[in-house]
């Protein structure tokens, strides 16, 4: 607990460390008042990180934060896992570089990838998508706050997306390609392939929209 530099902070119990703090208007609220454990470097300006949550003992790290969310109303809210371990990472509006791995076989429901498949993600901005190869045409549990999120398939593992051109869009959640003209590509883990996902309204649906970054094998 060094370094301080705060004004209106108010946290429930974390033990151990804890450090370079400076704050501003940060409220770290916890359910029922342990967390237990690191919470390093710091710098927070008028976030709310709230419900880190009950019983966060197991695991709990945090390191190396630092969280500049713009301010509504005061504070913006972050809800963290209980088992969340985010390290050495960046996290503010325009994304994260915090990565949460999904479980390909339990995040796909039809063709539908589930980002909030592991619980609350708002710390989350890279997704990659293990366990089993997928076949994906829309999208639902984007991070609310961001502006763009990640999504990679883990090695050995391939994501195969169907995209649609924006005249044929139908529903939200669909995922609208970049002019790629087949609408159908892989993304493959040993390559390093990923894609960038974005947020467009195309006729009046709320949709997705996929920058592809692929590497030739």
């Amino acid at each position: 607990f060094t370094n301080i530099e705060s004004i209106g902070s108010s946290f429930e119990c974390i033990y151990g460390a804890y450090e370079f703090n400076i704050l501003n208007t940060a409220l770290f609220g916890s359910n029922y008042g342990t967390m237990n454990g690191e919470f390093k470097y710091n710098n927070i300006e008028n976030v709310h990180l709230s419900s880190a949550t009950e019983s966060t003992d197991a695991g709990f790290k945090f390191n190396y934060n630092v969280l500049s969310f713009p301010s509504a109303g005061g504070v913006i809210g972050i809800e963290l896992r209980p088992d969340a371990i985010i390290e050495n990472c960046v996290i503010n509006s325009k994304g994260s570089d915090a990565v949460d791995v999904l479980d390909g076989s339990s995040a796909v429901t039809g063709s539908t990838l589930d980002l909030n498949a592991n619980g609350t993600n708002y710390a989350y901005g890279i997704f990659e998508v293990g366990t089993a190869d997928i076949t994906i045409d829309s999208l639902t549990g984007m991070p609310s706050q961001f502006e763009k999120v990640i999504i990679r398939p883990a090695v050995g593992r391939t994501i195969t997306v169907t995209s649609f051109a924006a005249s044929f869009v139908s529903a939200n959640g669909q995922i609208v390609d970049n002019g790629i003209g087949s609408g159908f590509y892989d993304l493959v883990g040993d390559n390093g392939d990923y894609v960038v996902v974005s947020r467009r309204t195309v006729g009046g649906f709320n949709v997705y929209y996929l920058e592809q970054f692929i590497i030739p094998a």
